[in-house]
């Protein structure tokens, strides 16, 4: 009992740390999806931080004359620098700030009138375009200008409030914040509008001034950047990535420490898991020993019953005998004084008896050896009801293994059968000892009139004749104990036959036996069953356990797989459902492509014909096959490999701008796609550069002179410095273009 609760207690342990493992396993997972994302946000973090940083650096999103005095801003006297760097305000009222600040953003502060000569002469001198200046001293220092605060639910406060900017700079933030309110959304600012005197605008961005100027829509804080506090959106940015690192850093301790615990739960597990094994073999064992010691003991407890009755018999007998004994004493000496009397007169009644008795111990021998025949039946029988036992177990727990077993239960049956057919054999040799019995019972009954008969002759005789009855009683007392036996053997054969009946179901009839069966023959074939009864093996007691929880995973598996059937049907048809979808969608798309070509390629051939073909397999355009087939003017071509450099290339781009009418896209990147085109070819790309350039915006990189020409804005990089590479932009107008092209054609 002790080792059961111990396999019992080593079994929850089992499970106790297979779902703490699993539950580890599922936390494993959630802190990696969260490291992942952590990691995801730094390096959208880190993008933003270097593309604000070069935007700072570089003064991205300003004008070419912007940028050139920017860059030059230390050498003027007075000049602060621009409007939108100078200032700054919290992140949540940005968008409103820019949207009232505007273009005054680009503005340059410059602090008195004086000093602006040098800085106008800078910019003549480079013609680089207008600039827009504010002076600090034309600005108006009171606080009149300020509209006055208005108590209604939704106004946050004026928007020169929330800027922040150096004191010389405040009056200049009074005049351009200082008329605006601004209010949390678009229905504080809808009940404002009927107030002709106020300036207002909301969180996000939208502005309503006194004049009925209304400038709304979406502005996108999580990606459009700002033009104020660049410097402080850096540092918040960079604040928000030591935060991340930090984060990071907790979670991949955190992760360290759950690998640890799981490493230790799993090496718990499996210690547990192998003092399981253990603790079963041993379990499995003691039921097996426990098993034989209880067959051991009940049969020693029916050997000693059965002692217990023989010793009660015997020492009845022995008492009778005692009493009997004190009774005839007198009477034996009596007969001891005739018989010395008549000894003369025994004599040859001496050797007839000598000769009876005589014929009698020939009888108790046979008898003795039908005795002994009869124990070792019994003891077969009690040999052959373990086997038969045995093989009940070992069928009863074959019959409940897997359907892989059920050849070796058929040949169990069938052993049965031939063992019931032997009990049957031996069943009829019970049947011949009982007729010889009942023989040897007639002969002792012949025997006893023969007595009878002598006793009447030795009447005259009383010496004799109680010689002869003192022999009668014994040869009765030997005849009743044979009786005895007989019975008990009968009691043991019908035993053996009801249990068989009640275990197998098969009724043994009483037959004569064959005169040619002996008892060697049936030992014989008892030891060759007994012998094919042994290599069955042991007797697995934990079979019944295996087979339930093999069905119970049976059951488990077969609704999971009913789970997947069901799932792979649903999945098909959503499979079906995209299949044919996309399948028109690609269908639609396709014949918009298809036209688009046959246009682009007329445009960029003159007088050819290009088309869009599905080949191989039309019914499923999606694993078919698109050949392309062009013609150019004047040509009959039969393959793509036919046509020049330039042809293809013109062929490519035609396709290219056929997809991008169907998917516009603001922005299209060309990487020296004019390289093989010639002078003609060259024309009619850039003609078709020029087409698509008001709806797209063009990013050639070329070498060509004449593709340059045709750009509004050209970008190179110098390497002024070893080793420091410089981004270079230059603007070309109308007039550069024209000397730029000439020159080119001069050299």
């Amino acid at each position: 009992v002790k080792l059961n609760q111990e396999v019992e207690n080593l079994r929850q342990l089992c499970e106790q740390k297979q779902q703490e493992l699993e539950q580890e396993h599922q936390t494993g997972e959630v802190l990696r999806e969260q490291i992942l994302n952590v990691r995801n946000a730094l390096d959208a973090l880190e993008r933003q931080r270097s593309f604000l940083q070069n935007l700072i650096e570089l003064k991205g999103g300003y004008t070419e004359s912007t940028r050139l005095l920017a860059q030059h801003q230390s050498e003027f006297e007075g000049l602060l620098g621009l409007f939108g760097d100078l200032i700054s305000a919290p992140k949540a009222y940005r968008p409103a700030i820019e949207a009232i600040a505007g273009d005054i953003a680009q503005y340059f502060i410059v602090e008195k009138m004086e000093q602006m000569p040098p800085i106008l002469d800078f910019l003549q001198q480079h013609h680089s375009g207008q600039v827009t200046f504010l002076i600090l001293e034309r600005i108006p220092t009171s606080e009149t200008t300020e509209t006055p605060l208005i108590e209604v639910p939704g106004v946050i406060g004026l928007a020169s409030a929330f800027v922040k900017a150096d004191q010389r700079l405040q009056p200049l933030v009074r005049f351009v914040f200082g008329e605006y309110l601004i209010v949390k959304n678009q229905d504080v600012l809808r009940n404002l509008t009927g107030d002709s005197s106020l300036n207002v605008v909301t969180l996000e961005g939208e502005v309503f001034t006194r004049t009925g100027i209304l400038r709304s829509g979406w502005y996108d804080t999580g990606r459009r950047l700002s033009q104020i506090g660049k410097n402080e959106q850096l540092q918040e940015i960079e604040l928000e990535m030591q935060s991340l690192h930090q984060k990071l850093k907790e979670m991949e301790e955190e992760k360290k420490n759950h690998q640890e615990k799981l490493l230790h739960i799993t090496t718990e597990l499996e210690n547990f898991q192998k003092q399981l094994k253990e603790k079963e073999a041993i379990y499995l064992q003691q039921r097996i020993e426990a098993a034989q010691k209880q067959t051991a003991l009940d049969k020693s407890r029916e050997n000693l019953d059965s002692n217990q009755k023989e010793m009660s018999a015997i020492e009845d007998q022995i008492a009778n005998s005692q009493q009997t004994l004190t009774q005839l004493k007198p009477q034996l000496d009596e007969l001891i004084q005739r018989r010395r009397r008549h000894e003369a007169e025994v004599q040859p009644l001496q050797d007839k008896l000598e000769e009876l008795e005589n014929q009698r111990n020939r009888l108790a021998d046979e008898v003795h050896q039908l005795n002994l025949n009869v124990v070792r039946t019994t003891a077969e029988y009690h040999n052959l009801q373990q086997e038969i036992q045995r093989l009940e177990r070992t069928v009863s727990d074959l019959e409940r293994t897997i359907n892989s077993q059920a050849r070796e239960i058929e040949e169990a049956k069938q052993e049965i059968q031939r063992l019931s057919k032997m009990l049957a054999t031996d069943e009829k040799a019970l049947t011949e000892l009982h007729e010889r019995h009942k023989l040897l019972q007639s002969q002792q009954q012949q025997r006893q009139k023969n007595h009878n008969a002598l006793r009447e002759r030795l009447q005259k005789r009383e010496t004799i004749l109680k010689e002869t009855r003192r022999a009668g009683d014994s040869s009765a007392d030997f005849l009743r104990t044979f009786k005895v036996r007989i019975t008990e053997l009968e009691a043991q054969a019908t035993h053996l036959r009801d249990k068989i009946k009640e275990k197998y179901g098969v009724e043994i009839t009483s037959v004569e036996a064959k005169e040619s069966e002996d008892l060697s023959v049936l030992r014989q074939d008892l030891e060759k069953l007994q012998q094919r009864l042994r290599t069955f093996g042991p007797v697995n007691l934990l079979a019944v356990e295996d087979y339930q929880k093999e069905s119970e995973r049976l059951s488990f598996l077969q609704k999971q797989r009913e789970d997947l059937v069901e799932a792979k049907s649903t999945l098909m048809e959503t499979i079906s459902i995209i299949n044919k979808t996309a399948r028109e969608k690609f269908e639609d798309v396709f014949e918009q492509i298809r036209s688009n070509f046959r246009t682009n390629f007329q445009i960029f051939f003159e007088g050819g014909e290009g088309d869009l073909q599905i080949r191989f397999n039309p019914e499923d355009p999606l694993e078919a096959e698109i050949s392309i087939l062009v013609r150019p003017k004047g040509k009959e071509l039969g393959s793509l490999a036919l046509l020049s450099s330039g042809e293809k290339a013109l062929t490519a781009i035609a396709l290219l701008f056929s997809i991008y009418q169907v998917k516009p896209s603001p922005f299209c990147v060309l990487d020296e796609v004019d390289a093989p085109l010639d002078d003609a070819n060259l024309q009619r790309f850039l003609k078709v550069i020029r087409n698509f350039v008001s709806n797209v915006q063009f990013i050639i990189v070329t070498h060509n002179k004449v593709t340059m020409s045709e750009a509004d804005y050209l970008y190179g990089v110098t390497m002024e410095e070893e080793g420091i590479s410089k981004v270079v932009s230059v603007k070309l107008e109308s007039d550069e273009i024209d000397k730029y092209v000439e020159s080119s054609r001069g050299e």
